[in-house]
């Protein structure tokens, strides 16, 4: 996928937004954004605003709040709202960053977690087992008799595994 379709992937949420005109006149104040992308947002709103007009907006993303400068490419009147596309302008580095965490997915693995997890029990139980038998006067000579056949149990898994491994 090419660097220009990730950075216009769009998130399908809404957020609280606040509209401004370019001298701070509030154009709506209960205006909410949707299909946010770096480029721009969506806007559903009850105000007058006109195409290629400078707008403000103070926009409720997920920790923090984002403010700066737009401009609206759109307008779309309908019967119950006012629809406009506003590009954003000037966004620092910290906006773009701030915009790519809100609309990027979760990056965690987690079928990778899960079974880190699941080793983890199962090795947490092993060692409990093993400790309990050690400290059992009825287990601990059973398992030093078996401890030679267990470390050559495992010389073998370990020599499958490296013929099983490709090449490096």
């Amino acid at each position: 996928m090419s660097d220009e379709r990730r950075t216009s992937a769009r998130i399908l949420t809404d957020f609280s937004l606040v509209l401004l005109d370019d001298m701070g006149v509030v154009i709506d104040d209960h205006a909410v954004a949707h299909d946010l992308s770096a480029k721009g947002f969506r806007a559903e709103m009850h105000g007058e605003i006109a195409e290629k007009q400078a707008v403000r907006y103070r926009l409720s993303l997920p920790g923090r709040e984002l403010a700066g400068r737009g401009r609206a490419a759109w307008i779309q009147r309908t019967d119950f709202s006012v629809w406009v596309g506003v590009e954003f302008q000037g966004l620092s580095w910290s906006d773009r960053r701030l915009l790519k965490q809100a609309t990027s997915r979760s990056s965690a693995n987690w079928v990778l977690i899960g079974v880190k997890a699941v080793m983890a029990v199962i090795w947490g139980g092993g060692l409990i087992a093993l400790f309990a038998g050690l400290r059992s006067n009825f287990w601990r000579p059973q398992m030093l008799a078996l401890a030679p056949k267990v470390v050559a149990a495992f010389a073998v898994a370990w020599a499958l595994l490296e013929l099983a491994a490709p090449d490096r």
